[in-house]
């Protein structure tokens, strides 16, 4: 019975032009999402840079009365208060990260 399981899935794999198997679309949505959390990880710094000192920025337009040419919303956010958000991104990722540990761990495809 096994043998025609086996058969019955080979000849459906047989008869699509190009088939991807699901390990490897896994391993390329985990990389692509690993990919997107280094992104948003490297924007945290940058706009922290820009949040606490924007006159130190090369990029940001400032007039001769020292005050922001473009058009922002001022952020009067602390050191203190940037270091909150910090702690929130890595507490969200310590929140993910364990919990799918435990789940790799019980639910692997090795047993």
């Amino acid at each position: 019975m096994k043998k025609e399981n086996t058969n019955s899935k080979n000849e459906f794999h047989s008869n699509r032009s190009f088939y991807i198997p699901k390990r490897i679309i896994v391993a390329l949505l985990t990389s692509f999402g690993l990919l997107v959390s280094t992104f948003i990880q490297t924007n945290f710094a940058i706009t922290n840079s820009l949040i606490l000192n924007p006159h130190d920025s090369k990029d940001i337009l400032i007039d001769d009365n020292d005050q922001l040419a473009t058009k922002t919303t001022k952020v009067n956010w602390t050191s203190v208060e940037l270091g909150y958000l910090n702690s929130i991104f890595y507490l969200g990722y310590l929140l993910a990260h364990i919990p799918s540990g435990f789940l790799v761990h019980k639910l692997s495809a090795i047993k």
